[in-house]
C-alpha cells in the first residue's frame, strides 16, 4: 500500500480528523454522559486487530470463531480486560493504533458486522471530572509497530522504568534473570519422607505410653490420624493418604502444643532425621536438590506465611544460595471475623473494625462483593495500616527476598462511594501501587503480582498471568469431577491436584490462548525488559497435558520463565525434563532478561515458525510444526526452538519432552 493510500485509510478509521500520522482527540471533561470513540466499522481495509488480550492476541478481521469469542466476551475495560490500554488494526501495508490515555471507565465492545469484526470504545464520565483523551498513530505493518508506538509513549511520559533501573533500586531483583519460577507446596513441620519406616514409627507412637511425650502428642492427635496411626503397622506398603494424614496432624500439634521438633525427635532417634531437615516442598532438602541439579536460580513462591514462620531458617537458606523465596499475601477482600474457617482464608481475615469500616462502598450505599462472592472488596485506603503491620510482623520472623501481592496488578479496580475512604478508581490504583512500593523500599523486596497490568509495571518486577491467564473460570467441564478436563481439587494440601494434575485442555480454548499462529509477543515488546512475565499459577507449564511442547517453546521464544508447582515427590518425578528445559532457556534469559524484545516475524506462510531478537545479542526461532525447517545455519526440527549468541555466534536447541 502506498502511503497515501494508508493515509486514506487512516482517515476512514479516525472519521473526520485529519489525515497526519498522528491524532490526538480529547472529549470533556464532563461531569456525566458517555463518549462512543472511536468506532470501527467493517473496513474492507482492515485485515487483522492486534489486541493486548493478556500477552497478547493476532486476530484475522473475518475469523467466525475469533468474532464470536469477542464478541461474546464484550465489553473489555482497559485496565483488566486489557493488559495495556490500547488496541490496533492492521491492513496492507499499515498499522492504525489507539492509546487511551486515560485507561478508566472504558469499555471495548465487538460486534459483527458482515461476517467481519467490529469494535466501539465508549468511556462513561465521572464525577471526578477526568477528560477522555485518544490518540490514533499510524504505523508500518509490522505487528509490532503498536506496541513499540505505546512504548514510546510510555517512555515519553516518564512512565517506563527498566529492569536495570529497578535492580539499581533493589538489587536483589538481579537474581529474576534467568530464574525458573517454582510455587513450593508442603509446609508442615514433619513430611512422610521424614519418616525412614512408617511400619515401625506408626507402632511406637500408638503404643506409647500415655505420660510419655509421644504418648501425649498422639492424645492431641485427631480421631482419623489416630486410626490412621493404628492402621499402618498392618500395611503391607504404607500408603500415601495415611501416612499424610499422621504427617499433617504431627505437625498441627507439635506447633500448637510448642513442642520442639528436636525434642519430639528424641523420642524416635532411629526414624526420624534431623529436624533442619524436615519439611516437604519448604524445605531445605528440597532447596538442596535443586542445587544437586544445576538449578541454582529460582523464585520460590509459597502459597502462605504459616510454615515459613515455624521454620525462618528455610528462607534464609534459600537467600544465601541465591533463589528468591515470597510469600503469597492479599488485601483484596475482607471477611467477618465470625466467618467458619472453611468458608475464609487467611489473608482476608482482620479485625471487626476492619470489616465494619473497611469496605468498598457502591454508589447505591450497598457493598462491593469480594472473591468468590464471599466477604467484602477491601478499601486499599483503609487496608493501609494493616498492610504495614502485617509485612512488618511477618518480616521480623522470616527473612523473605521477595513479596507476592495478590491482585493488586490484576486491573480490578474500584470507585468507592463510602464517606470513610472515598476513592476513585485512579485512587485505588494509586493506593495499590502506594503498598508495594513501601514493601519494596521498606524491605528491600523483590515485588510480584497477579496479572501485570501496564499501570502496575513501574512498580512489579514480575507478574503472573500473562502468558497464560485463569482458563474458564466457571467452566463446569473445568470443575465437574467426572469430566476428563477436570482441573482437580485443592487437596492434598501438600499438594493440591488443582495445581499438579496434568489434565487434556478442554475444547475451545486452545485457539484463544496457546495456538502459536493467533499470539503476539505485544506485552513483551513493551515491557521485556521492565518486568519479567510469566503463566498463571492455575495454568503452569506442565498444567495442560496436550500444551506442554507448545508453553516450552513460546516460552523459549519470548524469553519468560516456566512456572512450576512442585513437592519432593513431583520433583522426582518431574527433574530430567524442568532440568533440560533450564539449562537451555536460563543462560539466554541472564542476557535477554535486560534486553528488549525489538523484533517478531512470521518465518513461514503458515505462522509456525517464528522468530524473535532481544537487543542486537539473541535471536530465537521456534518451529511449532512439525516439519525441520533450515536458512543457513539455523536447522529447527519439528517442535523445536533455536537460539544464537549474535555476538559470539554461539547457537544451542532445545526439542523439549511432552
Amino acid at each position: 500500500m502506498t502511503r497515501g493510500r494508508a493515509l486514506a485509510a487512516f482517515t476512514l478509521l479516525l472519521g473526520p480528523a485529519t489525515a497526519v500520522a498522528d491524532q490526538r482527540v480529547t472529549f470533556g471533561p464532563a461531569s456525566s454522559g458517555t463518549v462512543s470513540w472511536p468506532v470501527i466499522g467493517a473496513s474492507p481495509e482492515i485485515t487483522a486487530w492486534i489486541l493486548p488480550l493478556h500477552g497478547g492476541s493476532y486476530v484475522p478481521a473475518d475469523d467466525p470463531e475469533w468474532i464470536e469469542h469477542l464478541v461474546n466476551g464484550s465489553p473489555l475495560n482497559t485496565t483488566e480486560g486489557l493488559s495495556m490500554p490500547w488496541f490496533a488494526m492492521q491492513g496492507e501495508g499499515f498499522t492504525v493504533t489507539y492509546i487511551l490515555e486515560n485507561p478508566f471507565h472504558n469499555a471495548l465492545t465487538f460486534a459483527s458486522e458482515e461476517g467481519r469484526l467490529t469494535a466501539r470504545m465508549t468511556h462513561t464520565f465521572t464525577a471526578s471530572g477526568e477528560e477522555y483523551t485518544v490518540t490514533a498513530i499510524l504505523g508500518s505493518e509490522d505487528v509490532l509497530a503498536p506496541p513499540r508506538a505505546y512504548r514510546r509513549w510510555l517512555i515519553g511520559r516518564g512512565e517506563f522504568i527498566s529492569m536495570r533501573d529497578k535492580i539499581a533500586r533493589t538489587p536483589r531483583a538481579e537474581r529474576l534473570l534467568g530464574a525458573a519460577h517454582v510455587y513450593l507446596w508442603g509446609d508442615d513441620l514433619l513430611a512422610r519422607e521424614d519418616v525412614s519406616d512408617w511400619r515401625a514409627f506408626a507402632s511406637r507412637l500408638a503404643s506409647a505410653e500415655s505420660d510419655s511425650l509421644a504418648g501425649r502428642v498422639f492424645s492431641l492427635m485427631n480421631d482419623e490420624a489416630r486410626q490412621a496411626a493404628v492402621q499402618l503397622p498392618a500395611a503391607e506398603w504404607p500408603d500415601r493418604y495415611n501416612t499424610g494424614l499422621v504427617a499433617q496432624e504431627l505437625s498441627r500439634v507439635l506447633a500448637e502444643q510448642g513442642v520442639s521438633p528436636e525434642v519430639f525427635r528424641a523420642e524416635f532417634p532411629d526414624l526420624l532425621g534431623d529436624p533442619a531437615t524436615w519439611g516437604d516442598g519448604y524445605s531445605t532438602k528440597m532447596l538442596d536438590a535443586f542445587q544437586e541439579a544445576g538449578l541454582d536460580r529460582l523464585w520460590l513462591g509459597l502459597p502462605g506465611w504459616e510454615g515459613a514462620m515455624r521454620r525462618p531458617h528455610v528462607a534464609a537458606h534459600a537467600g544465601e544460595i541465591g533463589h528468591l523465596m515470597a510469600t503469597y499475601d492479599s488485601y483484596h477482600s475482607i471477611h467477618s471475623p465470625g466467618t467458619p474457617p472453611d468458608q475464609t482464608w487467611p489473608t482476608a481475615q482482620f479485625d471487626e473494625h476492619l470489616w465494619e469500616t473497611g469496605g468498598v462502598m457502591n454508589a447505591d450505599g450497598s457493598y462491593s462483593t469480594g472473591f468468590r462472592g464471599r466477604g467484602r472488596h477491601l478499601s486499599p485506603l483503609a487496608a493501609r495500616p494493616h498492610v504495614e503491620r502485617r509485612v512488618r510482623e511477618i518480616m521480623a520472623r522470616v527473612p523473605f527476598s521477595s513479596w507476592f501481592m495478590d491482585c493488586d496488578a490484576f486491573g480490578e479496580l474500584f470507585d468507592d462511594f463510602h464517606p470513610l475512604h472515598p476513592a476513585t478508581m485512579r485512587g485505588d490504583m494509586e493506593a495499590r501501587l502506594g503498598r508495594m512500593a513501601w514493601i519494596r523500599d521498606t524491605f528491600g523486596l523483590v515485588i510480584g503480582s497477579e496479572g501485570g497490568s501496564a499501570y502496575a509495571t513501574p512498580v512489579i518486577h514480575l507478574a503472573h498471568g500473562m502468558m497464560t491467564p485463569v482458563i474458564g473460570w466457571g467452566d463446569p467441564r473445568l470443575t465437574g469431577r467426572d469430566s476428563p478436563y477436570y482441573l482437580g481439587q485443592y487437596h492434598p494440601p501438600d499438594g493440591p491436584r488443582v495445581f499438579m494434575q496434568p489434565v487434556p485442555l478442554a475444547p475451545g480454548y486452545e485457539k484463544f490462548h496457546f495456538d502459536p499462529r493467533f499470539r503476539l509477543p505485544l506485552y513483551e515488546a513493551v515491557f521485556h525488559d521492565s518486568v519479567v512475565a510469566t503463566h498463571h499459577w492455575r495454568s503452569g507449564s506442565l498444567k495442560f497435558s496436550d500444551q506442554v511442547v507448545t508453553n516450552a517453546l513460546l516460552e523459549a521464544l519470548y524469553q519468560v520463565p516456566p512456572l512450576y508447582h512442585l513437592n519432593l515427590r513431583e520433583w522426582r518425578r518431574l527433574r530430567d525434563q524442568i532440568v533440560a528445559r533450564y539449562e537451555f532457556w536460563s543462560p539466554l534469559h541472564r542476557i535477554t532478561g535486560l534486553l528488549p524484545l525489538t523484533e517478531f516475524d512470521w518465518l513461514t506462510a503458515d505462522r509456525l515458525v517464528q522468530r524473535t531478537q532481544f537487543g542486537e545479542r539473541i535471536e530465537v526461532i521456534a518451529n511449532f510444526g512439525s516439519d525441520e525447517w533450515t536458512n543457513g545455519e539455523a536447522r529447527v526440527p519439528g517442535h523445536s526452538v533455536w537460539a544464537r549468541d549474535m555476538d559470539s555466534g554461539a547457537a544451542t536447541a532445545l526439542t523439549p519432552q511432552p
